[in-house]
């Protein structure tokens, strides 16, 4: 029986229709991968206040994670190019296992640096089987509710990360002082429910294996050659990565500083950070992403993109303005500028990692090639942006760079709300759906 998507109000559009009944299986396991994942990722949440607080890491430690993870990305770009013609699932399930392993060492980690140095190598791992996510989402669902399916499910996953989140970082005040065996039992436990996410990911049965026909496997320098082809000659995708490169690097400068910015100027501990970092986010998260991730599916997603961005930057910006306001107006103009950001962030993850590349790539195994490009590009600006962002931190203050950082983000939005008038002259470019569907009528 189908599993209906059950959204208040819903406006006459197939996007709103009970999923296919060979699709609802692949619902079930994938969502009870993201709710574990998300469990997981809730714990990993306090990584950060748990370097400086329970490890006494230095401030600067704070950005190695993110530079160590711009590795996962180039390696993200060549999972892409190999697993174009071959099964996907093995591209998913061992960097998962692999994932639930670094958790597991973080546990043993006495050493900020070390404890850090880990979390970046388990983010890596994270972004290696993203390529085959947003393929394996493509294959396994229809077009019309790809937005809606993964706006539910990113709504309950961020449900379910609040809770991990608030639940740790209790734990974490708790122990204050003495939570050295408390960071070791989170820890495990996230490595866990990362072990328990990708078993139930690896139960879906990719509908690759019933439409595809044997084809000789290329090799890595004809697929390379072909993500060339790709960037030379695609000049909307192109484009996008222009903005995407923008919005990310933007973004990235400021991203690892906000635990500190909250903790020094708002004088915020475990709890009063997790409040802020994560949960208000998810919240608002939670309460948007259904009809969000529905309004994907019937809506150009450049205009989709432009809305995101904004959300996104007016967050940095708002926080920046904490620091010249009075005390009593500083929490709530925080709360404010998180509320921003969690109006945004679950949109941003479904476009920029489940299906945001299906308005470019041709249906087929240029999904993966499309989103191996992406993730290489983001793995250059994750390489670099936090690096620009620390010179900038060591010549001004953490106030001005969230407002360059916002400002670029901002910047971003109005790149994709410039593309928005363009595209509606052109009736195939209108959604998703008709994308794809421009492909089938030619």
């Amino acid at each position: 029986m189908a599993i209906p998507l059950d959204y208040q109000s819903p406006p006459p559009s197939a996007a709103y229709l009970p999923l296919p009944d060979w699709a609802v299986r692949t619902f079930r396991y994938h969502l009870a991968f993201s709710v574990l994942e998300a469990a997981a990722a809730g714990i990993l949440a306090n990584v950060p206040m748990m370097a400086l607080k329970g490890l006494h890491a230095k401030d600067w430690q704070l950005t190695v994670p993110l530079t160590i993870a711009s590795l996962g990305m180039f390696a993200g770009f060549l999972s892409g190019l190999v697993m174009s013609s071959r099964r996907k699932m093995p591209f998913v399930v061992v960097p998962g296992l692999l994932y639930a392993l670094c958790a597991m060492c973080m546990a043993a980690a006495g050493h900020p640096l070390v404890f850090l140095i880990v979390f970046g190598l388990g983010s890596c791992f994270d972004f290696v089987m993203r390529p085959a996510i947003a393929a394996i989402m493509r294959l396994n669902y229809p077009v019309t509710h790809r937005g809606a399916v993964a706006g539910r499910i990113r709504r309950w996953a961020a449900l379910v990360f609040l809770i991990g989140t608030m639940g740790s970082a209790r734990l974490l005040d708790h122990f204050a002082g003495a939570e050295r065996w408390c960071i070791v039992a989170l820890m495990s436990l996230a490595g866990i429910f990362i072990l328990a996410a990708y078993a139930c990911f690896g139960c879906i049965r990719v509908r690759e294996a019933r439409v595809s026909i044997p084809m000789p496997r290329p090799s890595i320098a004809r697929e390379l050659a072909r993500s060339i082809h790709i960037v030379e000659h695609d000049r909307r995708f192109r484009s996008y990565l222009m903005g995407f490169f923008l919005f990310a690097f933007s973004g990235l400068m400021y991203a690892a500083i906000i635990p500190l910015f909250l903790k020094e100027n708002l004088h915020c501990g475990y709890t009063s950070v997790a409040l802020l970092l994560d949960v208000i986010p998810s919240v608002t998260s939670f309460l948007v992403m259904p009809r969000l991730g529905a309004w994907f599916d019937r809506e150009n997603p450049w205009l989709t993109w432009a809305m995101v961005r904004l959300g996104w930057g007016l967050d940095p910006l708002i926080l920046a303005v904490t620091t010249v306001v009075w005390p009593i107006v500083a929490m709530p103009l925080a709360i404010v500028a998180r509320m921003a950001r969690g109006s945004a962030m679950g949109g941003s993850w479904v476009l920029s990692w489940q299906i945001g590349v299906n308005h470019f790539a041709p249906p087929g195994a240029d999904t993966s090639r499309y989103m191996g490009v992406q993730i290489l590009m983001n793995g250059i600006v994750r390489l670099i942006a936090p690096t620009v962002g620390a010179i900038i931190l060591t010549r001004s203050s953490p106030a001005m760079l969230l407002r360059i950082g916002g400002t670029g983000v901002l910047l971003s939005a109005a790149h994709a709300a410039w593309h928005v008038a363009r595209e509606r002259r052109t009736p195939s470019l209108q959604t998703m759906a008709s994308f794809e569907r421009s492909f089938v009528e030619t």
